[in-house]
């Protein structure tokens, strides 16, 4: 059971940075649309 959870929360770790970079990513595009606005 531990070892599923420190899986789970191994893949949950990569799912959240991959979320942050996609995140930051997007706010970069953003950002950037406002400024040549």
């Amino acid at each position: 059971r531990r070892k599923d959870s420190v899986k789970l929360a191994k893949e949950l770790g990569i799912s959240i940075s991959t979320f942050s970079e996609i995140l930051r990513a997007a706010e970069r595009r953003v950002f950037s649309e406002y400024l040549r606005a």
